[in-house]
């Protein structure tokens, strides 16, 4: 195994090319060398410092992510089960944790028990994520937003999923199980990337629906 380099990071420090603090970069050898060399980065900025490098003569075999998020849970049904093992294997390249919470085969059964897990843990935890998936994603998303402190929705392009972050802090995303996978992945990484808008009128509200929220969690809500 590699160690981290602290002369790569100065190197780019250097450059003018930002580190966030906590950045590693693993590497094993220099530009120009016959062998290709194998850098991680573990930055919010990761594509940014991806681009740098390749165009100054890095091959990069895998890229880490440092995302916003503690852990992922993934759930689907049985309409969702083929793209959820293909999100997972791209989960698994990028190098981003996560727990398949089910179901773990094609074998018909009903979505509910599945949003339940997963939204039970992202309950327990602000920091954690979650992505559910069946036929159509609806299901999977009013079963989620049955809990509190659970913002669930259910979306089908790149753009509404940045704006969901951003300015509704989303922290369940429904997908339908017939998204192509390109578009699927693209998806996850906003959603995984994206920090919330920490603007005035966001915040205040975001804070109106925690409000409505707390009134409507002595009316039954889990």
């Amino acid at each position: 195994n590699s160690q981290p380099s602290l002369l790569v990071e100065r190197w780019l420090i250097c450059h003018r090319y930002a580190i966030k603090m906590g950045t590693q970069i693993w590497i094993s050898s220099a530009p120009g060398n016959k062998k290709p060399k194998t850098i991680i980065i573990v930055s919010k900025f990761s594509q940014e410092l991806h681009t740098k490098l390749l165009f100054l003569g890095y091959a990069l075999d895998s890229l880490h992510l440092r995302l916003n998020f503690q852990m992922l849970y993934l759930g689907s049904d049985h309409g969702g089960f083929t793209l959820k093992e293909k999100l997972c294997a791209f989960l698994d390249k990028c190098g981003i944790a996560y727990e398949d919470l089910g179901t773990h085969t094609t074998k018909g059964c009903d979505y509910p028990q599945f949003a339940i897990l997963v939204a039970t843990a992202v309950q327990k935890n602000p920091a954690h994520r979650g992505i559910l998936i069946c036929t159509s994603g609806v299901g999977m998303e009013i079963t989620a937003n049955k809990f509190q402190g659970v913002y669930a929705t259910r979306l089908t392009h790149p753009n509404e999923v940045k704006i969901a972050r951003q300015h509704n802090g989303i922290n369940v995303l429904c997908l339908p199980g017939n998204l192509a996978v390109d578009l699927a992945c693209e998806m996850v990484t906003l959603f995984l990337e994206t920090p919330l808008d920490m603007s005035d009128r966001h915040q205040r509200r975001r804070q109106l629906i925690t409000e409505v929220e707390c009134m409507q969690s002595k009316r039954g809500r889990y």
